[in-house]
């Protein structure tokens, strides 16, 4: 009875580890997929800029830098099954929030800033490759540069960087959470814990840059192209003279701008995101 019973706990461990390699092979299949379809492949104009700053395709890119680690410990995959676990938490964790089930968790890839700078303006000819009929971006003067994730890569770095890309898990599609005003997200840090991270570090203007840029054409995140009109508020920016920053795309122009940071109406969004390692 012992052995018979230690051979079926063999087999039902190694069946569990065929099942949990399954859903990061899909998982990967998933995402690397996205990446092939999303505006930096698909957008011409977009697409030539990447190459004329010397940046690969991010499809090829992430997929790289995420196969890597058969020599880490690990084994082979492991970076995958954790950027997979990250997704999954976050989904998880933010499943109570107000429109949750609207919002879309995957693999979000970010250029240098030094390559292609998100945090502000863009190129009239890019954002027609996004959508036909936008018009040039407004940038509140009163903002400066912006975070700029570089500084949080590397070796000792809290996400994963290759050839000019970051990667994070975070928000890829259309929507973000409702969390309140920024007020009310700045001062609930325990609402925002991830397994000891604090998502809300990553609410930038450069990720939400590159949401943007990295969601397929036609799909225009936090605008009014959309059946619902939203705003992304961007907390880890801190205020500026009082107000907080936030991202959206209103009457044609993708606009940074600054607001009431008691401004919580159910159009305000959040984007948590954690990085990957």
């Amino acid at each position: 009875m012992l052995e018979g019973g230690r051979g079926e706990l063999s087999q039902c461990r190694t069946w569990e580890g065929a099942v949990g390699m399954s859903v990061v092979q899909e998982f990967r299949d998933r995402e690397i997929a996205r990446l092939e379809h999303s505006g930096w492949a698909t957008n011409a104009a977009l697409r030539q800029r990447l190459e004329s700053v010397g940046l690969r395709p991010p499809a090829e890119v992430v997929a790289e830098c995420l196969d890597e680690g058969a020599g880490d410990g690990g084994g082979a995959g492991a970076r995958w099954a954790r950027a997979e676990r990250a997704v999954a938490r976050l989904r998880e964790h933010f499943a109570p929030f107000r429109f949750s089930d609207d919002v879309d968790y995957g693999l979000l890839a970010i250029p240098a800033s030094n390559r292609l700078d998100t945090r502000g303006t863009m190129d009239l000819n890019i954002r027609r490759g996004q959508q036909p009929d936008l018009a040039e971006d407004f940038v509140d003067p009163a903002l400066g540069e912006g975070i700029d994730l570089a500084g949080s890569t590397g070796p000792a770095g809290s996400t994963l960087a290759k050839d000019g890309w970051m990667v994070v898990a975070g928000v890829v599609g259309q929507y973000g959470i409702s969390a309140g005003s920024h007020e009310d997200i700045t001062a609930a840090a325990e609402l925002f814990e991830v397994d000891g991270v604090d998502t809300r570090t990553l609410m930038t203007r450069q990720i939400w840059g590159a949401r943007l840029l990295q969601c397929p054409p036609g799909l225009v995140p936090d605008s009014d192209y959309a059946e619902r009109w939203t705003f992304t508020l961007l907390p880890a920016e801190g205020l500026v003279d009082g107000r907080a920053v936030s991202g959206t795309v209103l009457k044609r122009r993708v606009r940074f701008r600054l607001g009431k940071a008691d401004r919580g109406i159910g159009s305000a969004r959040v984007s948590p995101a954690l990085p990957l390692t």
